[in-house]
């Protein structure tokens, strides 16, 4: 019976050579509220550059962010870093595959919440017209806090598979649809139950 709310901004700014390089640096904020109560504020700030060279292009990014978050006890912060590397090839003009891995490191005054959380994944895009675009990613997590003691805690470590499809259709240059899915299995230590998803988003946006 709570009333959730989150407001967020999100903006970027980006410098490029055609062909060349790609730079962007983008600052996102995210601020919780349960019941009128703030519960987390959390911003990301991110730096990446992109290098195409042929069919292939590599990005390099790394993004660091803060978290302040109220616990059953007080206020605490946490600082959050996350580098990460992605590699795209075009197998034709219409099919890219990428790989990348990121590695997001989460230190807390509170040692409990402290963890890290390694990330592959794997992503085909499809471009069979040019007003349908979709995509298909595999995503895996392997998440261990810091604290690994069955006395002190109930688990601390987690494994997360989840896979995401998507498909987009431009009616013109402002007016397009989507329809997205998710699909997440995530296995928690000691069998301490499951955390699954499947979730269905479909979409109309439209560009000023």
């Amino acid at each position: 019976k709570s009333k959730y709310e989150r407001i967020g901004a999100n903006t970027s700014l980006y410098f490029l050579s055609v062909n060349r390089w790609l730079a962007e640096l983008s600052l996102r904020a995210n601020f919780h509220y349960s019941d009128g109560i703030k519960l987390l504020s959390d911003s990301r700030q991110r730096i990446a550059i992109s290098l195409p060279y042929q069919q292939h292009k590599f990005k390099f990014a790394f993004d660091f962010g803060q978290k302040h978050y109220r616990s059953t006890l007080n206020e605490n912060n946490a600082k959050l870093q996350t580098p990460w590397f992605e590699y795209s090839y075009a197998l034709k003009d219409t099919i890219r595959l990428s790989a990348g891995y990121r590695h997001k490191i989460l230190d807390a005054n509170d040692e409990f919440l402290s963890y890290t959380n390694r990330n592959p994944y794997v992503g085909l895009y499809y471009y069979p017209f040019t007003d349908i675009s979709a995509f298909l990613t595999v995503n895996y997590y392997q998440l261990r806090y810091k604290i690994d003691d069955p006395e002190i805690v109930n688990w601390a470590k987690e494994d997360k598979t989840s896979l995401a499809f998507g498909i987009k259709y431009y009616w013109n240059e402002d007016l397009s649809f989507s329809l997205n899915g998710n699909y997440s299995k995530n296995k928690i230590e000691l069998d301490f139950g499951e955390d699954d998803w499947r979730r269905f988003e479909a979409s109309v946006t439209y560009r000023f």
